[in-house]
């Protein structure tokens, strides 16, 4: 499926004719994504905002505040502190969480629009019209650029109509905040166009940026626990360091955008040179024919997903082994300072974050393959293989057996790294297998939700990606700002990450076998809507 580049009279004038069409079919096949985009981001800002006005009473509440988030094990995590202003709370509280939220989206933003749609086929049916080649990219970038700027614009609009700013100090922390959010949803755009042209695909272009902005992130995080000068070769840092209603360098606005002006300039060059349908790091040439293991489907998700199972495993060890490393001097940094999030102050506890962090994290690669099932049914594939006389029970079966063994193996490499480097710090090897099988305590909760992908598929199949990667959202700012949410307590313990005992803080119980009973029945149903409904739908 290439497509040769002609000089022809059918080969358009311009690269970019057509742009304008692509352009409002982005906008309108996206609008519902940038509308909970925009309610996600802004509605958080607002909702915290609105909270911590009514929680923080007094100017000596903002300062025990700003004291808490000024310690050096929190500034490492979610950067420095804002100043100890109503609008300082709110930037300690939830910028760190929008900004990589934000950042690391705008890159699967991308890939949907650009990379995802080639696979698609769609790009080519566009193409067959006089489209220009670099047409579809524009309209895809330029869409997200817009949904970034808009999210930026209602940020402030939100922050001055609550009263973040300070009396008498007009609009100007309102305004750094909201560029500091645009800044990093710009990168994500820059760097996801980059890696779409790079990667052969959408599941490649989407891990690699995914692990760029994290690179980012954890080069800020080392910058800030030694103060030293490595958060200036972060983006993420440029942005965390504009320090809005405290320093309120906007200027620092600047560099990101020419960093995204680069990357995006480079994305376009590699387009006009690279073949439709591959990146610049191809994939192997394939053998004549396919070896036994390629001859059944979980074989088959096994080769597709290759380069990610590789990726992500280097990740979680490398993850864990960071964390280990640095886990005795964030605990001694933190003292005796009660973290809402950490549930105690013993390494036990912070082991017991640290473990959840990594589930998060290693949640992100079942949930890809098992969300695969639409794509593929999208693509044709899977109509192909059950005309080969595979079972709709056994395609999901083998799917969902072979994430669960992935999930299983993530897990323990995220647990082992942590244990390895924690234990070489504290002269206890055995942290190593101790920490790997406790993080296997988060198995039946992320198989839940690997569960509810399967019902989804079955009844809704068009609802599984945006519900799922919905619900993963959920999750995440469920663990991470769940006490400003103030979410009742019956739904953070349906939650796999807050419903589960952090162990080895906290003891084993019996919500585990909940979440594993919760996982069967929801496959169940999953299997039996999808033996009664038409493939493709």
């Amino acid at each position: 499926m290439s497509t040769a580049v002609s000089n022809d009279s059918a080969t358009p004038k311009s690269p970019l004719v057509g742009t304008g069409r692509y352009f409002r079919f982005t906008l309108k096949h996206n609008l519902m994504r940038y509308l909970v985009w925009i309610l996600v981001i802004v509605g958080m800002i607002a909702f915290v905002g609105a909270y911590y006005k009514d929680l923080f009473k007094t100017q000596a509440d903002l300062y025990q505040f700003a004291a808490l988030g000024s310690n050096p094990g929190m500034v490492a995590l979610i950067g420095k502190v804002g100043s100890a202003t109503l609008g300082g709370a709110v930037w300690t509280k939830l910028w760190m969480t929008l900004a990589m939220t934000l950042a690391i989206g705008m890159v699967f933003q991308v890939t949907k629009g650009a990379r995802a749609d080639e696979e698609n086929g769609r790009t080519e049916l566009f193409r067959s019209r006089p489209f220009g080649i670099h047409s579809t990219l524009t309209a895809v970038v330029g869409g997200a650029l817009l949904l970034c700027v808009l999210i930026g614009a209602l940020t402030v609009f939100a922050s001055y109509g609550i009263g973040l700013d300070p009396a008498g100090a007009g609009m100007t922390g309102s305004v750094v905040f909201g560029l500091s959010l645009v800044a990093c949803g710009f990168l994500g755009v820059g760097v996801g166009a980059l890696t779409n042209q790079l990667s052969a695909s959408a599941t490649m272009a989407n891990s690699t940026g995914s692990v760029v902005i994290v690179a980012f992130y954890v080069i800020r995080m080392l910058g800030d626990m030694g103060d030293n000068a490595a958060v200036w070769f972060s983006p993420i840092g440029w942005s965390e360091r504009m320090a809005p209603w405290q320093d309120n360098y906007g200027w620092l606005f600047i560099p990101t955008v020419a960093l995204t002006a680069v990357l995006i300039t480079a994305a376009f060059l590699i387009e006009a040179r690279r073949d439709y349908g591959s990146g610049v790091f191809k994939d192997k040439r394939g053998r004549a024919d396919a070896k036994p293991l390629m001859r059944r489907s979980w074989g088959l998700v096994l080769h597709f997903y290759k380069g990610s199972i590789i990726g992500w495993a280097c990740g979680m060890a490398l993850t864990g082994l960071l964390f280990g490393s640095v886990a005795k001097t964030m605990l001694d940094m933190l003292g005796s300072i009660k973290v809402p999030f950490l549930q105690g102050n013993s390494m036990n506890a912070l082991m017991g974050l640290l473990l959840c962090i990594m589930g998060m994290v290693a949640m992100v690669l079942p949930l890809q393959i098992m969300t695969g099932l639409r794509s593929d049914e999208a693509k044709g594939l899977t109509e192909s293989q059950l005309a080969g006389g595979m079972s709709r029970y056994r395609l999901v079966g083998e799917r969902m057996l072979v994430s669960l063994c992935l999930l299983v193996m993530l897990l323990l490499i995220g647990g082992a790294s942590t244990g390895v480097s924690y234990g070489a710090v504290a002269n206890d090897l055995s942290q190593s297998w101790k920490l790997a099988i406790d993080a296997l305590v988060y198995l039946p909760g992320i198989a839940a939700v690997m569960g509810i992908v399967v019902l989804l598929f079955g009844f809704v199949p068009r609802a599984t990606l945006p519900v799922t990667w919905f619900l993963y959202g959920a999750m995440y700012f469920d663990v991470l700002i769940g006490d400003a949410l103030k979410l009742p307590d019956w739904v953070t313990h349906m939650m796999p990450f807050t419903g589960t005992p952090r162990i080895p803080y906290e003891s084993f119980n019996a919500s585990v076998f909940g979440f594993a009973a919760a996982a069967v029945v929801f496959t169940a149903l999953g299997l039996l809507g999808l033996r009664k409904r038409d493939i493709p739908k």
